[in-house]
């Protein structure tokens, strides 16, 4: 489970946008 976590945000990190609205 931890892992398709960090996959999540790994994929965020990616998009500025998106990893803006993630950590918010």
């Amino acid at each position: 489970m931890a892992s398709q976590k960090l996959n999540t945000l790994h994929i965020h990190f990616s998009d500025d946008g998106g990893f803006r609205l993630a950590l918010e």
